[in-house]
């Protein structure tokens, strides 16, 4: 009798195992539904990349005299605004008066010399060779007339263009050698926001692309701007390549070191594919997105590059025309059954 109950506990083990397993693989066949995005090319998608900058000065010259001399008049102060011509300030002007006073003297004998010895040589009584040496001292004396004013005037120091003194690095009294800062001037007409690009964004940025800045020490005003210069040469360390968008400043609001953020406006390089954001996943190892692949799941590794209008640009791991899994990636497998339900174009 106990072997018979035994028997029948075993049999019935048996189809109950076999039912189980003969379910499993029903459940197995069945396909799982998904919605796949059709990705296509990335080409006249707008993107959005913000940066973080520093505004700096457009334009900027550590003014000086030509020869040194003692500083006898200063016209300007620091932060003060000076207008293209303006004076700017005054070396001792007594020796080049002098020589100015001199030459003038030698140039008026010469003068004087000349029209005398014309009326001689007009009429035949002089020899070429007097007459020669006779025009060249003229012209010798012209010539030191001229350097003596020219360094009369150079005792003068003018602004070259207008803008802001920055910094007076001399007072009266000081003693200048020749080519010696005494005055740093700035443009401020125009800034410019310095950024460090990095160099996967780079090939995104091109001169006279449209930016907005956002300065955040005028309460977050935001300006206009546009890529003004871009370098050609990376930082050795950091890898990122200088860029300079270019702001106007006609109210004299932007001033040097204030901090920014540009947000520059660029359009997606041919070749990055588009897809939805919910299709990528953050795994530990790297990002992925599932697709569908003869009737089956598989799984990608993918590089992301810029933001898009309408998903993340795929800068390598997919081709255009494939298919990326939206919904239903959850339950999908590498190698398992799917069915395709709906097909979405990511344009």
């Amino acid at each position: 009798m106990k072997n018979y109950t035994t028997y029948i506990m075993l049999i019935t083990a048996a189809l109950l195992t076999a039912c189980t397993t003969e379910l499993g693989r029903k459940a197995e066949k069945q396909p799982v539904k998904v919605t796949v995005a059709v990705i296509s090319e990335a080409g006249g998608s707008e993107s959005v990349q913000n940066y973080s900058g520093v505004l700096t000065e457009n334009r900027s010259a550590m003014l000086s005299f030509q020869t040194g001399g003692k500083l006898t008049k200063l016209y300007v102060k620091e932060g003060e605004r000076v207008s293209k011509g303006q004076k700017i300030a005054m070396v001792d002007q007594t020796q080049s008066l002098n020589a100015l006073r001199s030459a003038e003297a030698a140039l008026a004998q010469a003068m004087d010399g000349y029209d005398r010895l014309k009326v001689v040589h007009d009429s035949g009584a002089l020899s070429d060779v007097k007459w020669v040496e006779m025009e060249t001292k003229l012209q010798q004396a012209n010539s030191m007339a001229q350097i003596a004013r020219k360094n009369l005037e150079d005792c003068t120091l003018y602004a070259p263009f207008s803008g802001v003194v920055s910094s007076v690095n001399m007072g009266v009294g000081s003693h200048l050698l020749p080519s010696q800062g005494i005055v740093r001037l700035i443009s401020t007409d125009t800034m410019l926001v310095k950024l460090d690009i990095p160099e996967n964004d780079i090939s995104y940025i091109e001169v006279g692309q449209s930016v907005d800045v956002q300065v955040f020490p005028l309460k977050g005003k935001i300006m206009k701007g546009v890529v003004a210069r871009k370098w050609a040469d990376a930082d050795n360390l950091s890898h990122t390549y200088p860029v300079m968008v270019e702001l106007p400043n006609k109210d004299g609001s932007l001033l040097t070191g204030m901090v920014c953020k540009a947000s520059i406006h660029t359009k997606g390089v041919g070749g990055n594919m588009v897809i939805p954001y919910q299709a990528v996943q953050l795994m530990p190892d790297g990002r992925y997105v599932w697709c569908v692949e003869s009737g089956k799941s598989t799984r990608r590794r993918v590089t992301i590059g810029d933001f898009a209008s309408n998903g993340v640009v795929v800068t390598s791991g997919l081709a255009a025309g494939d298919s990326v899994i939206i919904d239903g990636r959850q339950k999908v497998y590498e190698g398992g059954q799917v069915s395709v339900c709906t097909k979405l174009s990511n344009n």
